[in-house]
């Protein structure tokens, strides 16, 4: 199987989008336009759910096509390569928060020395359940980078454990055993922060992406595997859709949402991303290898980190929703989204030809791909 693929670079940076558009445009709508602007806000938070299918697929894939190399090299390649593209810029962007921005500091909630030492351990996510909420805002999205950590400490080991088939069943059942978890957990009165950010609650994202990437390398006829991949989206997504309209609720805190809604997204995009890679010339597959997507999502990584930090920044001189223009308020939260993605885009560019793609250069000296 090819190692890279633009339609998911094209995906990556979907995934960037609908984040950057939940934190950029929130806010109450009054007219029409203006409430669909914010019900597409409202449920952009799921592009987090995108990017943990792309990261199931994407390791489970390299580790998959890795597995018959000799047992040292397996988890030394994997493990250096994993650092060096997340540790630098994660740890930069830690000692840069915590040491150099003194607003930032004074935002903590109480028990902030014990979250601190959980962010540089990736464990924030437990902090967070333990508290019922999503922390403190300006890395508060880091919760979703502990999950991925978690994933890919013990998934290395998985994957070379189990034949390819047997992999692919552990991937089914992890994803089914996560949402019974879920609904478990809820039906005991756990609060929705602990289902939204623990790796178990979360797992059915990751595990069906790594399912989508087995089943490309199991050899089933591609024409069978496209038709499937479509229905699977259609049903995942549009099921999805379907439960938010039932429930007229777009919040992940939501009962349904969080049980139901959670697979049907996981089963959504790890069919999408099925699609888009077997259908290369498809109108998916060019919409998601336009150009602008793909430089969204190359530097994704970097304008997670530091977008709530740019939002908070342009708080303090701008309230969009206190600032109409023209007598409303969504141009004004149209300029807010797109200044605030524009600037975590300009520091995502700094931080990449300053550090991040020389570091990166390293990956094939130390840890050369097979």
């Amino acid at each position: 199987m090819p190692r890279h693929y633009l339609v998911l670079d094209g995906a990556r940076g979907l995934a960037i989008a609908l984040v950057l558009h939940h934190h950029f445009s929130a806010g109450a709508g009054h007219g029409l336009v203006e409430r669909l602007f914010s019900t597409s806000a409202s449920v952009g938070w799921c592009g987090v759910d995108l990017f943990f299918v792309l990261s199931g697929f994407l390791i489970t894939g390299l580790l998959d096509d890795a597995r018959g190399g000799l047992l040292f090299g397996y988890f030394r390649d994997f493990y250096v390569r994993r650092a060096l593209r997340i540790f630098p810029l994660y740890y930069v962007f830690l000692l840069v928060v915590f040491a150099a921005l003194p607003w930032a500091v004074s935002a903590l909630p109480a028990g902030y020395p014990r979250e601190r030492l959980g962010f540089f351990f990736y464990l924030q996510n437990f902090a967070y359940a333990r508290a019922g909420n999503l922390g403190w805002a300006v890395a508060g999205s880091t919760w979703s980078l502990a999950i991925e950590e978690q994933f890919y400490l013990v998934w290395p080991l998985v994957v070379r454990s189990l034949r390819r088939r047997a992999l692919l069943r552990a991937c089914l059942a992890i994803a089914a055993v996560s949402l019974a978890l879920r609904i478990v957990l809820l039906a005991g009165g756990a609060s929705s922060t602990l289902l939204y950010v623990m790796p178990f609650t979360r797992a059915d994202g990751l595990a069906l992406g790594g399912a989508a990437a087995l089943l490309l390398r199991e050899g089933v006829d591609p024409s069978r595997l496209l038709r499937a991949a479509r229905r699977g989206c259609a049903a995942g997504l549009g099921g999805f859709a379907l439960l938010v309209l039932v429930r007229r609720s777009t919040s992940h805190a939501d009962a349904w949402v969080q049980t139901a809604g959670y697979s049907l997204l996981a089963l959504g995009f790890a069919s999408l991303l099925t699609w888009a890679v077997l259908a290369p010339e498809g109108r998916l597959a060019r919409l998601l290898s336009n150009g602008a997507l793909r430089t969204l999502g190359k530097y994704s990584y970097a304008i997670y980190l530091v977008h709530l930090g740019v939002r908070d920044l342009l708080m303090r001189v701008v309230d969009p929703s206190n600032s109409p223009l023209l007598g409303s308020a969504l141009p004004a939260r149209i300029a807010f989204a797109l200044a605030g993605s524009g600037l975590s885009l300009v520091v995502a560019l700094v931080t990449w030809n300053l550090f991040e793609q020389r570091l990166l250069r390293l990956k094939n000296r130390l840890a050369p791909a097979g």
